[in-house]
């Protein structure tokens, strides 16, 4: 009940309810909605969680903050695209549970991902963008995304 409890104020401060149905969900439950199967995995950061979309086929991953677990390539096997954070340009630079190009490079790998979008970059990732990408490009094939917010693309 940690979400439901702690965004509340969402429901009547931001009219969210009228666009919005929460539902909390525990690490692998699987919620079907329709065509819409949703799973979720416990990530290494405070109340991490990844999120695992599947409609008609296709497949969308999530994940929030998050450190390095090989369970997520297992998770995240096949998708179309994954939305993954990578708080910071390299190894050297990485800060408490966070990921870098080449922690997600070694999980996109093994999960076989076709594109990953690249979320959450803190500021000492400014204008280092295409070398993280360069980096990602030694272990997968996936075609690489830097996100920005409104960033819309079909999968």
């Amino acid at each position: 009940m940690f979400l439901i409890d702690s965004w509340k104020y969402m429901m009547k401060e931001l009219l969210a309810s009228r666009f919005v149905e929460l539902h909390e969900i525990d690490e692998k439950e699987v919620v079907q909605r329709g065509a819409w199967k949703i799973v979720s995995l416990d990530v290494p950061h405070q109340n991490g969680l990844a999120y695992r979309l599947e409609v008609k086929g296709k497949i969308f991953v999530y994940s929030g903050d998050m450190g390095y677990v090989s369970a997520f390539a297992d998770f995240s096997k096949g998708a179309d695209v994954v939305a993954i954070e990578c708080s910071y340009p390299d190894k050297k630079s990485v800060r408490g549970t966070h990921l870098c190009p080449e922690d997600v490079g070694k999980i996109a790998k093994i999960g076989m991902w076709k594109r990953i979008v690249l979320t959450h970059l803190y500021p000492v990732c400014e204008g280092k963008e295409n070398d993280m990408i360069a980096t990602l490009q030694k272990f997968t094939k996936a075609e690489i995304l830097v996100g920005y917010d409104y960033l819309s693309f079909r999968i």
